[in-house]
């Protein structure tokens, strides 16, 4: 989700280049914590929106072999728990505590114990109200049990059950050379063009390659600790040297970190305006200023056509609305066609596997089906799920209705479309598990299929989901309908870019 967040930050900046707040301002400066360090670099090679899903990939790559040598050497530390994970934390948050007696009393632990120097728990974070130490989770708890100074003080488990980060006395350059490849084809397209401000000394990375860039920020990830407030540090005296009358801090969600940033901002230069936002919600806001209320144009997603089988006879959209507009209750008895009810319904609720009433809302004639028109035979018809033949027919019913044609213009391009299916449930499949399995057992009940068989008929070529959210299924559906697309759009364009 952080990367699809960034895409949009980066498109409204693009699309808006002489806004004040955009990101490719010479005074402004990106940062981030842990593995949030890798996606500002993303940012900061990308010089426009298209070239960020080339970036994005690379530090997903990296971000991933990173989590392999951090998951490798911390099994070496503490084996993994019994259910294959690691179910103590590794790392946890003292306040009210300096870094020099927190370090004093590490000392004269291992000292006393002659901990190997692997095993020993260290300071990875420090800020002016609070330390955090990180280690095996053996070894912290053990810690933290005969030791009167870490036992008496009030201690937070932070959410860390991967492994050991900010260890330099753990990892080295192998380590680094295993996580950043410098062959990679982002290396040669990309500089950094602007400022990371590194978390460990406050300043901006120096680095003037891509490569040179990954490879500080994964340094610093592995073994430097954090120290955020010299980060604070570094940006309000930034801000100072600049003279500047405005700072805007954009976020991506509410954070502890942002507002100690903002904080500092405010008390040290009361004299500039201090603006803090959620990235996402300023985009949409200034996106409203700028344009005024949306409307179709702007939109990401049109309706063009519709088509619906409901309860109570309402084959089609226009029966449908009636029954809405009517505010009528279309419930009734369990049809004979379905299953015999009565064999099948107990009021008292006392027999097993039976329903307190036989009533439910059911469409009409489910397994109306013209199988030879959607070039089914009888047989694979008879096992293919009634939603996905519903499926067929729906789709064809709002094409038509749409005045859909195939590859009359770039819309239309089969390429480009694709299905997405919200289903929330396959009772067909359930029922039939062991009646008579056949040859299109599998492609008539599992659920992927059903978005498949409309890709198949139409012979459309772009993405087949099939979704499942339970009760939000269908929204769901349409969230990732209109944003994957999008993506694999952005990624198109990177790979026809020429440099």
């Amino acid at each position: 989700m952080k990367q699809v967040h960034v895409l949009r930050r980066h498109s409204h900046h693009e699309d808006n280049p002489s806004e004040t707040y955009n990101y490719q301002n010479a005074e402004t400066c990106l940062a981030g914590l842990g593995t949030g360090l890798l996606s500002t670099v993303a940012v900061s090679l990308a010089p426009t929106l298209a070239d960020l899903p080339l970036t994005g990939a690379e530090v997903v790559r990296i971000a991933f072999r990173l989590g392999v040598v951090v998951d490798e050497v911390s099994r070496n530390l503490q084996p993994v728990s019994a259910d294959g994970g690691h179910s103590d934390s590794w790392a946890y948050v003292v306040p009210e505590v300096s870094v020099e007696e927190v370090q004093a009393e590490l000392d004269a632990i291992h000292k006393t114990e002659k901990t190997p120097a692997a095993s020993k728990v260290f300071i990875s974070a420090l800020s002016r109200t609070s330390v955090t130490v990180s280690g095996p989770p053996a070894r912290l708890k053990h810690i933290f049990l005969i030791s009167d100074f870490f036992r008496d003080r009030k201690s937070i488990a932070l959410p860390v059950y991967s492994g050991l980060c900010h260890a330099k006395h753990i990892y080295d350059n192998k380590h680094f050379d295993t996580v950043v490849q410098p062959t990679s084809s982002v290396n040669s397209l990309f500089t950094p063009r602007v400022p990371v401000m590194s978390t460990n000394h406050g300043k901006p990375f120096t680095a003037k390659t891509a490569a040179g860039l990954f490879r500080d920020i994964v340094e610093e990830i592995l073994t430097q600790p954090i120290q955020w407030d010299k980060v604070v540090d570094g940006i309000v005296h930034r801000t100072k040297r600049v003279a500047a009358s405005e700072c805007a801090v954009l976020t991506f969600r509410t954070n502890l970190p942002a507002r100690d940033l903002v904080d500092s901002l405010s008390s040290q230069i009361p004299q500039i305006q201090t603006v803090t936002r959620d990235a996402l919600q300023w985009v949409f806001d200034t996106h409203q200023t700028l344009g005024g209320p949306r409307t179709h144009h702007q939109a990401k997603l049109a309706i063009v056509g519709m088509a619906c089988r409901m309860p109570g006879g309402a084959t089609d959209t226009e029966k449908f609305w009636d029954i809405l507009d009517q505010g009528l209750d279309v419930h009734r008895k369990v049809p004979a066609d379905r299953f015999d009810v009565d064999s099948h319904t107990d009021p008292t609720g006392k027999r097993m596997n039976t329903s307190l009433t036989p009533y439910g809302c059911f469409i009409d004639e489910p397994g109306l089906f013209d199988a030879p028109f959607f070039n089914m035979s009888p047989r694979e018809a008879l096992q293919t799920d009634p939603m996905q033949r519903l499926a067929l027919v729906t789709a064809y019913e709002a094409l038509e209705r749409a005045g859909y044609v195939a590859g009359r213009t770039a819309s239309s391009n089969l390429h480009r479309i694709g299905t997405f299916y919200g289903q929330a449930s396959d009772d067909y499949r359930e029922v039939n598990t062991s009646q008579e399995i056949g040859t299109y057992f599998i492609t008539g009940g599992c659920r992927a299929f059903g978005p498949g068989r409309v890709n198949y008929f139409f012979k459309f070529s772009g993405p087949s989901y099939s979704i499942d959210t339970a009760c939000s299924s269908g929204l769901a559906t349409i969230h990732v309908s209109i944003h994957i697309p999008c993506i694999l759009t952005y990624l198109e364009m990177g790979r026809k870019r020429k440099y």
